[in-house]
């Protein structure tokens, strides 16, 4: 291949980009060859401040048996970022079904006549 004469003047005729992009192009092609030109994943390899998976469990416990919201669960956690995020990837939804304390559904009055008056029922 090219790149490895003249590098950065040929590279940029061949290819549409800036001199800057093939010098980061050639390191990998001199160690690797074409293999290191390959795409590779900019994901992390490993998740530095994971919240441990008990402490997870135990949150999402709260969640469910006390009905507690994101926030009081990142205060909690003591990450701002653990509330919303944990509950998101828990499959837990909103808090809005219900009454928020108890959970049982909110009975509302009804209009309805007695004796020909209007009443509640």
């Amino acid at each position: 291949m090219r790149l490895v004469d003249r590098w950065s003047i040929e590279a940029t005729e061949w290819f549409p980009v800036d001199p800057t992009t093939v010098r980061k192009w050639r390191v990998p092609f001199l160690a690797e060859g074409e293999i290191g030109l390959r795409d590779r994943s900019s994901r992390p390899k490993r998740a530095l401040n994971r919240t441990p998976r008990r402490v997870r469990s135990l949150l999402i416990q709260l969640r469910k048996r006390r009905r507690w919201g994101a926030d009081r669960i990142a205060i909690t956690s003591g990450s701002p970022f653990d509330g919303k995020h944990l509950l998101r990837h828990a499959g837990l939804g909103r808090l809005d079904r219900g009454d928020r304390a108890t959970a049982l559904p909110v009975r509302r009055y009804r209009e309805c006549q007695i004796n020909g008056g209007t009443g509640l029922a």
